[in-house]
């Protein structure tokens, strides 16, 4: 192709259109349409023109008189007899096949019957997340559709910051207890000891910037988990060691959490209400960490 250049992004999920980007069907579906279009005696060309909306968007707007519903079957079963093959875009099937399960969606104006029997005819596989008519009432170019199919897919990112506050919690009920209470450190000397885990959270924040999401996030949990495993399981009372496993702690937070607070505030819903929930959340994890390990 053409001035057609590589190159890598970073992306939670990737959310594709279906006819005419992943398969090849657009010409039954405008001979399709141009056909009912004349049966109606509605200009073919002024159709056409929008043909990316739904099949009810279209009829309501050419044919308001006609049973919607009824209508569209009808042009389905038209469109399905003009495919006698349907075939995917070069690169479509490997693309898609090398992307995470769960990492992708089709957002389509068509219903998910003739949507399904396209992928099958292309030899595509079927993504977990399909949007189509039945699940929208507006066609593109309207964002609906793709609203719908990035919630979707979204992370569970409010439950993950429940679980990582949780873990916080029990990072720092641990180190202050065997700081004060086991090793007899004063409370400023406890503190000295333990802001070790905020040190380490600011300073990796840097880092998380450059990283791709997944990896910061994976790689934050991960770190935690290290550290957390580290304060359990300290082979001697040496507050050096201690610091090494709250360092592993504040790092894995500084990596995952702002990644995670970023997914978790949606525009679209309003900042305040999902500033809200994922507040909650956090402190849901607080309050049953807290409730899980205090005496």
């Amino acid at each position: 192709m053409t001035g057609f250049q590589s190159g890598s992004f970073d992306a939670g999920a990737i959310v594709f259109d279906l006819d005419g980007v992943l398969v090849d069907t657009m010409p039954a579906i405008r001979a399709a349409w141009a056909e009912w279009a004349t049966s109606r005696g509605v200009s073919p060309d002024v159709v056409l023109a929008d043909i990316h909306l739904t099949a009810l968007e279209l009829i309501r707007k050419f044919a308001p008189t006609v049973d919607p519903v009824a209508e569209a079957l009808n042009i389905a079963s038209r469109q399905a007899t003009l495919h006698a093959s349907v075939i995917a875009f070069d690169g479509a099937a490997e693309l898609i096949s090398g992307l995470p399960v769960g990492g992708w969606a089709i957002v389509t104006s068509a219903r998910r019957e003739p949507a399904l029997r396209h992928l099958a005819l292309a030899g595509l596989q079927v993504p977990q997340v399909l949007i189509s008519a039945e699940d929208t009432p507006r066609g593109k170019p309207d964002p609906a559709g793709y609203r719908l199919a990035t919630q979707r897919l979204e992370v569970p990112a409010n439950a993950c910051l429940g679980l990582l506050f949780g873990a916080l919690v029990g990072a720092l009920f641990l180190a202050v207890l065997l700081v004060i209470s086991v090793w007899g450190y004063s409370p400023i000397g406890g503190a000295a000891v333990v802001s070790a885990l905020p040190a380490a959270a600011l300073a990796a924040r840097p880092l998380e910037r450059r990283l791709p999401r997944l990896t910061a996030v994976c790689g934050g949990a991960a770190l935690l988990a290290l550290g957390l495993a580290g304060l359990a399981l300290l082979p001697s009372a040496r507050v050096g060691l201690m610091i090494w496993a709250l360092l592993l702690c504040g790092a894995g937070l500084g990596l995952a959490v702002p990644v995670l607070s970023n997914l978790t505030l949606d525009p679209g819903a309003g900042l305040t209400r999902s500033g809200t929930l994922t507040v909650g959340a956090r402190h849901l994890g607080l309050v049953l960490a807290l409730a899980l390990i205090a005496p």
